[in-house]
């Protein structure tokens, strides 16, 4: 009865195994098994050679260096010396480019002091001086030029523009139509340019349309507006002023030595 039983159970493991094995097959699982089986020994190999590659590397590199120590410690020196000497040659570039255009601002802001001047002399001898200015714009001259504003609170440089702001009183509290006051205070200014120029900063005959006075803004602060004027310059009527004065000093003084010059007295010699 044992036997029989025993008997019994290895053929029912028999046909289990191979019933097993059947599926197995059917399904694929030992071509399955087969091709991750491969690609463990694939990476696995691929990892090891790349490990005895980097050690032959490291090797050979550790070799060389010990065999040219003077000349890869020189070739290493030179190229951080030239990496030193490249960054600071950009550094003092940087540093020059940077004073460079400090020294032009400092310029423009002198500039742009004494141009406050010759446009606040401008506005109030020409523009807020007009007939019916008043009437037009709600606006009056006041007493005298400093009640416009002063260079050291009303001027500034923004974007390589020339920035001045005028304080102009009210004749009312009532609010002021701003577009309209702009286009008519606009107008005034550009026919009086036309007419008039701006001493020492645009000639009534200029033919450069960059040389140009607008209004940027005007804002009403109930009992005075603030007008804010951008000048758009680049020097070319001061520069012919200044060589024109130039060429008179140097014919005063030509004139000067000539009438020193008293031919009558090496005559007498």
């Amino acid at each position: 009865m044992k036997f029989d039983n025993i008997k019994m159970f290895f053929q029912s493991l028999t046909e289990s195994i191979k019933d097993g094995h059947s599926k197995a097959r059917s399904n694929g699982l030992y071509k399955k098994l087969g091709m991750f089986l491969l690609g463990t020994i694939g990476i696995f190999l691929t990892i090891f050679f790349l490990i005895k590659m980097a050690t032959y590397l490291f090797e050979t590199i550790t070799e060389f260096i010990q065999i040219h120590f003077f000349g890869v410690a020189a070739t290493a020196l030179g190229g951080i010396w030239l990496r030193l000497t490249y960054l600071e040659k950009r550094d003092k570039k940087k540093t020059e480019e940077q004073e460079r255009a400090l020294a032009k601002d400092r310029v423009k802001l002198k500039f742009s002091h004494g141009s406050f001047e010759k446009v606040r002399k401008f506005l109030f001898t020409q523009v807020l001086n007009e007939s019916n200015f008043e009437s037009l714009t709600g606006l009056y001259r006041p007493l005298n030029p400093a009640e416009l504003g002063s260079p050291s609170t009303g001027s500034y440089i923004k974007d390589g523009l020339i920035f001045h702001q005028f304080r102009i009183p009210k004749t009312c509290l009532d609010d002021i139509n701003v577009s309209l006051l702009n286009s008519v205070i606009q107008s005034i200014i550009d026919q009086k340019i036309s007419v008039y120029g701006i001493f020492g900063i645009i000639s009534p005959t200029h033919t450069n349309r960059s040389d140009i006075l607008m209004i940027s803004d005007i804002s009403d602060m109930k009992t005075h507006v603030i007008l804010t004027t951008v000048l758009s310059f680049n020097g070319e009527y001061s520069e012919q002023a200044a060589y024109d004065r130039a060429m008179i000093d140097s014919l005063n003084i030509n004139t000067v030595e000539r009438s020193l010059d008293d031919y009558d007295y090496h005559d007498n010699e």
